[in-house]
């Protein structure tokens, strides 16, 4: 896993939470953002006030994540779109795709974490809320140095925080899914939810009978329903976990699997 965004050192730094887009900046830029492409000749392009609501929500406000994904709307909506055109395309593997071959997910490349950072990392994910902050002891913690230094963590007021709703989202898939099973695929849904119930694991189900107090319990199984998910669906199939980021709902929206169910 490369550990650090930038070889360049430091002393005096702004945290995150400095640099964010407020809505009223996101909204000044995604004005000049539209205005610039009709400039261009692009009459019909728009981007719809829920759309903005989603970029915003999904990016957390960061400012590179807010500019890639306004241009990769622009590259595929040229002609403009609908609001759920363009919300089914932010859960879509085809955007995620695109996000993580930007430099705020060089975290991925050569994603090798050793056993503490996988377990350290999967900790935080397992405790994080709604707003990604994650509720766990960190301050002792060396193996947290490399998240912060490769983007994909932050801290604010003391706690960790996914640098973007989306980091998280993405970060799930890496942690929980495996390559495409060999096992049966099924293209019916019913059929798709029996199959992944039947391939939950009982002995990750079990340590989890509500004797934790340190995150909520249904993530794990949560996360290991998706890890089966990913073995039922077919190869051209998108199951995207923690996508209530991207509509803005005010609790968890877990899954959306295939552009149709949620």
């Amino acid at each position: 896993m490369s550990s650090q965004i930038t070889p360049i050192q430091f002393t005096n730094t702004l945290g995150l939470e400095t640099l964010r887009l407020t809505s009223d900046e996101f909204q000044q830029i995604t004005t000049a953002f539209v205005k610039r492409r009709h400039a261009q000749g692009n009459q019909f392009f728009t981007i719809p006030p829920l759309v903005q609501e989603a970029i915003l929500n999904l990016s957390g406000g960061h400012a590179g994540l807010c500019r890639i994904t306004l241009k990769k709307i622009w590259e595929k909506f040229r002609s403009g779109g609908s609001d759920i055109e363009i919300l089914e395309y932010l859960v879509s593997s085809n955007f995620r795709g695109a996000l993580q071959s930007t430099r705020a997910f060089i975290w991925i490349e050569d994603w090798n974490p050793t056993v503490k950072e996988s377990q350290f990392i999967r900790d935080a994910f397992l405790s994080c809320d709604s707003k990604s902050i994650c509720k766990i002891a960190w301050n002792t913690d060396s193996v947290a140095k490399a998240f912060f230094k490769s983007g994909l963590l932050t801290q604010i007021e003391g706690w960790l925080q996914f640098t973007a709703p989306i980091m998280r989202t993405t970060l799930g898939l890496y942690l929980f899914s495996k390559g495409r099973s060999s096992q049966l695929h099924t293209t019916n849904f019913e059929e798709f939810i029996l199959r992944t119930i039947e391939r939950m694991r009982p002995s990750i189900l079990k340590n989890s009978l509500g004797r934790g107090t340190d995150y909520l319990l249904e993530r794990i199984w949560q996360f290991e329903w998706y890890r089966t998910a990913m073995t039922a669906v077919p190869s051209d199939a998108v199951v995207s976990p923690d996508v209530g980021a991207v509509f803005g709902s005010p609790g968890y929206l877990d899954f959306y699997v295939n552009g149709d169910y949620a």
